[in-house]
């Protein structure tokens, strides 16, 4: 009974059992074995045999060439792996290639970030320069493209077009957008310029191209904001952290400045594209920056001009060991080739200036015949740029009266007569004889200002300025401000209103820059009108301490430091 229980209970045992031992482990079956593998035991698939048949002493017949390889999923993906860590390599390095990529219609953010980033683009593809050639790919191109890239860059962007939003709004212009207050929006403002710089610290380690690309266009846009917000200061300083950072590349990317006709890439843009034609945009407009800032404050080194400068003077290009004196160039033909010719002319006077600084009025250093004779060889280039322009504006290629390029030809004159100001005046002394002092301006020169004077009250008063004159004509009608990053007009008034010495010349220029609604980056028209104004009371008043305002690179008092002082004095007379 025992066993048959036993029996009884085993059976289901053994049938379990059983059906154990006879459930194998299978896998799907696999058609990339060697022909003459055995059913159900695995091909090694060694090439160019099979070691399982080797190793039984049988012949392996191979591999039929026409399945696929078992690797060849594996092989085709970290082929695809490998193809698109090469291109997105390539695509960091080859500008070629990035600037193939479009950009996108939006960016990612808030409904207000994505308002004031388009906001902005839309105002500055009309152009934010006192000049239309200098109406860059900046702003258009490589702004927005290195924002859709980075959060920095696009905060900062954001942030600018809100403080334009501010800027046009605080005298009778558009209202900030509905349900927004101006209070609301300064603080949409400083949250988005906060973000930016908070986005920047992640690449403070970081000596990259790209990072150091990145840094250069924040600081842009942080001086177009602050400039904007009426904070000189701030803007000076981001001017100056910028300049720092341009310091450190090598000398090959500024050479391109050092030709007449700018037509070569940068080594760091690498040979065209978005990276040459980028780094170049950035380049240049801090050398506009840098020569609007250089006769506005003191503490102002013009890193691209004497860069440029030395390019000449180093005999790293073929210019004669950097004493040119114009011989080379020919009759221009379009605006641009007259623009170029007389920036890189208007650096070289800055770049010199920078140098000579120590040595106004030293009659040693001014008598060492190769500092005479460099003096002599730009001021004949000079000679040759201003009959070169003058013919041009004569021709019947010259830009029709009441066009932007007719107002930008003027400006291009406005500008090279100032830099010929500044050549004559950097030594102290004649600039004939270089044996004795003289007063600055020179005799000859106070009939520069007088012509200078004339050419900005036409572009504003006299209906020649094409869009700008128009466009200044609406901003007083509606009581309006102007805004460019660049000094155009403003600057060359405000030296005529300080230099001339004619008191009916000075008055007028007084009037025009009251008229010039204008904040021309650093410069601004009325607020300036303003500080002559009291400076010259302070003056007449016999109580002006002229020796303690810091002066400027071309000898100018520095139009921060005199705000300075005159807080200074309204304290003492509090006191």
């Amino acid at each position: 009974m025992v066993r048959a229980v036993v029996a009884a209970s085993s059976a289901p045992v053994d049938a379990v059992s059983a059906a154990r031992r006879r459930t194998r482990a299978s896998k799907p079956k696999v058609r990339t074995g060697c022909i003459t593998w055995i059913r159900r035991v695995k091909c090694g698939e060694e090439k160019p045999a099979c070691f399982r048949c080797t190793s039984t002493g049988r012949k392996c017949d191979g591999y039929d060439k026409g399945a696929p390889s078992r690797h060849r999923n594996q092989d085709t993906v970290r082929g695809l792996e490998l193809a698109r860590a090469e291109f997105l390599r390539a695509y960091r390095v080859n500008d070629a290639l990035r600037c193939m990529r479009p950009i996108v219609a939006d960016i990612d953010g808030t409904e207000a970030e994505r308002r004031f980033f388009h906001g902005f683009r839309a105002v500055s593809s009309g152009g934010l320069s006192s000049h239309v050639c200098d109406t860059n790919d900046f702003f258009n191109r490589v702004c927005p493209q290195m924002s859709h890239r980075d959060d920095a860059v696009k905060h900062a962007v954001v942030a600018l077009g809100s403080a334009y939003q501010l800027f046009q709004a605080a005298e009778g212009g558009p209202a900030p957008p509905p349900g927004s207050t101006r209070e609301e929006l300064e603080v949409f403002t400083i949250e988005q310029y906060t973000k930016s710089l908070s986005k920047l610290q992640r690449h403070v380690g970081s000596a990259s191209r790209e990072s150091t690309r990145l840094f250069l266009v924040c600081c842009l846009a942080f001086i177009c904001l602050e400039s904007l917000r009426g904070n000189q200061d701030s803007a000076l300083t981001h001017l100056k952290n910028g300049l720092n950072i341009l310091r450190t590349l090598g000398a090959d990317s500024f050479g391109f400045l050092a030709r007449d006709h700018s037509d070569s890439p940068t080594a760091m843009g690498g040979g065209g594209g978005e990276g040459a034609s980028g780094m170049e945009d950035i380049i240049r407009m801090f050398g506009r920056l840098e020569m609007s800032a250089s006769f506005f404050a003191s503490d102002v080194v013009p890193i691209v001009s004497v860069r440029s400068y030395q390019h000449r003077r180093r005999g790293l290009l073929p210019c004669d060991d950097g004493n040119d004196d114009g011989s080379g160039l020919r009759e221009f033909s379009s605006l641009r080739e007259l623009h170029e010719a007389q920036c890189a002319f208007s650096r070289d006077v800055h770049g010199r200036m920078a140098e000579t600084q120590r040595h106004w009025g030293d009659l040693a250093f001014w008598a060492r015949p190769e500092e005479q004779r460099r003096q002599r060889r730009m001021a004949e280039r000079e000679r040759r740029l201003d009959g070169l322009c003058r013919r041009f504006a004569a021709s019947e290629g010259a830009p029709r009266p009441g066009t932007p390029e007719h107002f930008s030809l003027h400006v291009d004159a406005l500008h090279l007569r100032l830099a010929g100001v500044f050549l004559r005046g950097m030594t102290g002394l004649d600039p004939e004889t270089f044996r004795a002092t003289c007063p600055q301006p020179t005799k000859g020169d106070q009939a520069v200002l007088r012509e200078m004077l004339a050419t900005a009250t036409m572009l504003y008063q006299g209906g020649g300025g094409g869009r700008k004159q128009a466009a200044q004509q609406q901003h007083l009608k509606r009581k309006t401000r102007g805004f460019t990053y660049d000094a155009g007009v403003v600057g060359p008034v405000y030296f005529v209103a300080i230099s001339a010495e004619d008191a009916a010349l000075r008055a007028r220029a007084l009037r025009l820059l009251q008229d010039i609604n204008m904040r021309e980056g650093f410069w601004d028209g009325p607020a300036l009108q303003r500080l002559v104004r009291v400076v010259g009371k302070a003056i007449e008043a016999n109580r002006w301490p002229f020796e303690e305002v810091p002066r400027t690179v071309v000898g100018l008092g520095s139009v921060p430091g005199i705000y300075e002082t005159l807080a200074r004095l309204e304290l003492s007379d509090s006191d």
